[in-house]
């Protein structure tokens, strides 16, 4: 039996003591936002409040379910993405092009912007950079305007193996003029824009060896590539709790950025430290940034990364954590001193 109203869904098999949203009040809302409004983007979209057939809020009804999905826990964790699974054939109405490791393949990008909510714990037979793949309460990763996912286009192309070959799952241009969500924006003068015009030479992977069956959750993926190291000493936030934004303002050559940070997966912003985030010449170890999805907000451009941890010997990759670096719109041109650069790499 279940009970759905203006204000969440509850199952009764569900112990309230155990209900994350029974626990929600006035004092966990982080925003400037009414409360009511709030609460009703945690708690996600109520059954009958959004339909199926909404396809221009799709990223939002699977994100509210996974947001919700994954304060459960399950007996095995390989049975993580087959409990879910009765979700995602339904969610097929609006996604047609189906799921790869519980990500949505026409929304890809945003589906690998996932955010912890609390330190998870690593499920070692899924692969790091899928949610499946950490055990613990998320965030399900959404631009500004959950209709306009991607008003500014990037290059990004995701790719998978399949025998042996690559086969292409996502991709996104920097000169798409319009796409499903209406007409997209284009920067002159874009650092990103004129990095990701930069043909690649061939293929920038390195392996020792053939890949074995673990290929199977592989992704290569091709895009810009931010390297640079965090300013950590500036907090503009109060203590990191779960839902709260931690922000952090630095300057480069007189223009004032801003790093913001929600998740928790591997690191929390007070145990980052700027070694972290380049080479390791001795574990052969580099730390390095992708450009996911770029949106706008109150005069910055909001650029999506993840930070990735690279083995230099064989261009092999692992996720560590996603975050946002904001740069304002008129100053667009200080994303050089990021040494933004196209480059592939497989994701494990």
């Amino acid at each position: 039996m279940y009970f759905d109203c203006a204000l969440m869904q509850c199952c009764e098999l569900l112990d309230e003591i155990r209900s994350w949203a029974h626990r929600l009040s006035t004092a966990s809302n982080p925003t400037k936002e009414g409360f009511v409004t709030w609460i009703l983007r945690q708690a996600g979209a109520g059954a009958l409040r959004i339909p199926l057939d909404w396809p221009s809020r799709r990223l939002e009804y699977w994100g509210g379910k996974l947001n919700l999905y994954s304060f459960r826990k399950t007996q095995y964790s390989e049975d993580t993405i087959r409990v879910f699974l009765g979700v995602l054939q339904r969610l097929e109405t609006i996604y047609p092009k189906g799921f790869f490791w519980g990500l949505s393949v026409e929304d890809f990008d945003w589906g690998l912007l996932w955010r912890s909510q609390v330190p998870p714990v690593r499920r070692e037979s899924f692969p790091t950079w899928s949610w499946a793949g950490w055990r613990g309460p998320l965030f399900f990763g959404q631009p500004i305007d959950v209709k306009k996912t991607r008003r500014f286009p990037i290059d990004l192309e995701i790719n998978r193996f399949v025998s042996g070959q690559l086969k292409q799952i996502f991709a996104t241009k920097c000169d798409s003029h319009t796409t499903g969500d209406g007409v997209c924006i284009a920067i002159r003068n874009d650092p990103i824009y004129r990095a990701a015009r930069v043909e690649l030479s061939g293929p920038e992977l390195h392996l020792q060896q053939p890949l074995s069956g673990e290929e199977a959750c592989y992704l290569v993926i091709a895009g810009v590539f931010l390297h640079f190291t965090p300013n950590f000493e500036t907090p503009l936030s109060g203590n990191y709790q779960s839902g709260v934004y931690e922000t952090f303002s630095f300057k480069i050559k007189g223009v004032r950025c801003l790093i913001r940070i929600t998740s928790t997966d591997r690191w929390i912003p007070g145990q980052w430290s700027s070694d972290r985030w380049v080479l390791d010449k001795q574990k052969q170890e580099e730390w390095t940034c992708i450009l996911i999805a770029r949106d706008y907000l109150q005069g910055f451009i909001l650029n999506h990364l993840m930070l990735v941890k690279m083995q230099t010997t064989n261009s092999i990759a692992e996720r560590a954590t996603v975050f946002e670096l904001l740069i304002p719109l008129d100053e667009l041109d200080i994303l050089q001193e990021f040494q933004p650069r196209k480059r592939q790499i497989i994701l494990a």
